[in-house]
């Protein structure tokens, strides 16, 4: 049971049905005008992580992102293309 501010927030932010997501948003635009083909996804509780077919990663959720956010990694420490499991 929620309490206070708590009362039905998750029922009011959640999606009932599904829907496509538009992830050119989440890109420069110099990039936009490219397709944005998903080869991976992971879904945890209140969150998802995808990777597209050009190794870019985007995440989503925790009531922070309600459109996916490009994620930007250090590539002297983590390069993109390293990535093999999500």
């Amino acid at each position: 049971m929620g309490v206070g501010s708590g009362i039905g927030i998750d029922l009011v932010e959640c999606e009932n049905i599904p829907r496509e997501i538009d992830f050119k948003q989440a890109l420069p635009a110099n990039q936009q005008q490219d397709p944005v083909i998903i080869t991976d996804f992971v879904a945890g509780m209140n969150t998802m992580l995808f990777r597209d077919s050009k190794n870019n990663v985007y995440k989503t959720g925790l009531k922070i992102d309600y459109v996916p956010k490009l994620c930007k990694f250090d590539e002297t420490l983590l390069p993109k293309d390293k990535i093999t499991a999500m």
